[in-house]
């Protein structure tokens, strides 16, 4: 069906997971159980801070990006002309990770985020949420931060 791997970085308690399922087997819900318990192993069993996928440009970058969002990985990035790909072309690397605690409680939130866009504006909102929660225990000196519609900050 296809192949799921973990790899220890050179960074303490980080590790890369990847994975590439064969054509006949792709959308079946195969490779989104495969990552789930190649992660779930990473994070519980040999204790990883740190989950990171690197994704490759190629016809199926796209599924994996919706594959690792739906699991809770963030997007951390592109790495452009990072490595040479098999018609040696340069090709870019998209960076995605989850963090141990966020593994651990992404059960308790709302369904996974349909894409990379709803994952980074409910990112923003929770941070902003956090932020403004901060300041209203702190009592930070300065202007306070005034709540606007999401919409507002897009203008």
């Amino acid at each position: 069906i296809g192949v799921v791997y973990v790899t220890m970085s050179s960074i303490p308690r980080e590790v890369h997971v990847g994975i590439s399922v064969l054509p006949p087997y792709r959308s079946r819900g195969c490779g989104m159980q495969a990552c789930a318990l190649a992660v779930q192993w990473a994070i519980e069993t040999i204790d990883a801070h740190r989950v990171q996928a690197r994704i490759m440009t190629s016809p199926s970058r796209e599924s994996a990006q919706r594959l690792f969002t739906a699991l809770g990985f963030a997007h951390e990035g592109i790495q452009r002309r990072a490595v040479i790909d098999a018609e040696g072309a340069w090709a870019d690397i998209t960076h995605m990770g989850i963090v141990d605690v966020d593994w651990i409680v992404r059960k308790r939130r709302r369904a996974a985020p349909r894409n990379l866009w709803d994952e980074l504006f409910e990112r923003h909102q929770r941070e902003r949420e956090e932020l403004l929660r901060w300041e209203a225990n702190e009592g930070v000196p300065g202007p306070r931060i005034r709540r606007t519609s999401s919409m507002e900050t897009v203008r």
